[in-house]
């Protein structure tokens, strides 16, 4: 069975301090957003975090702001999208594949602490 896998870049700087493991819960306050443009308009498809009740096992390296992750992947359903008008999130779930490949693998590379 193949996968769908989005993967982050990694970019990081020296000054690390030992490995921890810790275990994480994603809260309903987190969001996962697709942002996209077609051909007639844009469009926001936010994931239902309230989907997210899986608890993760994380180790990690901190650095001087941020963490690094080592083999954090969290998993969520590809079907969780919603993007406010039917016939876009059809079409995201079309693209997506979400018969054939109902979860999507991310793979978290670092973390950052960010004010929005």
């Amino acid at each position: 069975m193949k996968a769908l896998t989005f993967v982050i870049v990694l970019i990081f700087s020296l000054g690390f301090t030992p490995v921890e493991t810790t275990k994480v819960m994603i809260t309903e306050q987190s969001q996962i957003i697709i942002k996209g443009k077609s051909n007639v308009n844009t469009f926001q498809c936010q994931y239902d975090s309230a989907l997210l009740k899986e608890e993760y096992c994380i180790t990690f390296l901190k650095a001087k702001n941020s963490t690094i992750c080592d083999g954090a992947v969290i998993a969520i359903k590809s079907d969780g999208f919603d993007c406010k008008h039917r016939m876009i999130t059809k079409d995201l779930k079309s693209i997506l594949r979400t018969d054939e490949f109902p979860n999507i693998t991310i793979e978290l590379i670092e973390l950052t602490h960010s004010t929005l």
